[in-house]
């Protein structure tokens, strides 16, 4: 079984994030939840806000290190999911045959989700309700929705 992979800026703040919620939720399946950056600079911790928030959902982020999102890792993934609309298309440019949706479009709505780098902890704090939204409804999809199979699921 492939890998889900999520894209963003840094890796820093959005895809560890949505990553480490989606692992939680995988847990036993086989299929794993990473994360990636476009503009990445590789061995970066993760943001502290990032870090705080997801420890109080009980998840932690003190062993995430941001990659770079390199062509090997598109092709390791079964789905590709970016923060954005426009982190889509840069990601698409580097390949075809890639699985590659905004995580909101693929979870059925509209819109991107914003960088919470440099904001409050309110500002993390929204972002990772959004997201553990998003991956739940994406994953719901990924996993058995009737438009849509990871490979091996079928």
């Amino acid at each position: 079984m492939g890998n889900i992979l999520f894209v963003c800026s840094g890796n820093t703040c959005r895809s560890p994030m949505a990553a480490a919620l989606a692992g939680r939720r995988l847990a036993g399946s086989g299929i794993r939840a990473v994360s990636r950056g476009l503009d990445a600079v590789d061995g970066g911790p993760a943001s502290p806000g990032a870090l705080t928030v997801m420890a109080e959902m009980g998840l932690s982020l003190a062993a995430h290190r941001s990659r770079l999102l390199l062509p090997g890792d598109l092709r390791q993934a079964s789905l590709v999911l970016t923060m954005t609309g426009g982190q889509r298309g840069r990601v698409t440019a580097l390949g075809t045959g890639f699985r590659v949706f905004a995580l909101a479009a693929f979870a059925g709505e509209e819109g991107d989700i914003p960088d919470p780098y440099l904001g409050d902890l309110a500002v993390y704090r929204q972002c990772a309700r959004e997201l553990d939204r998003l991956v739940n409804k994406a994953l719901e999809r990924a996993l058995g929705g009737p438009d849509f199979s990871l490979p091996g699921r079928e």
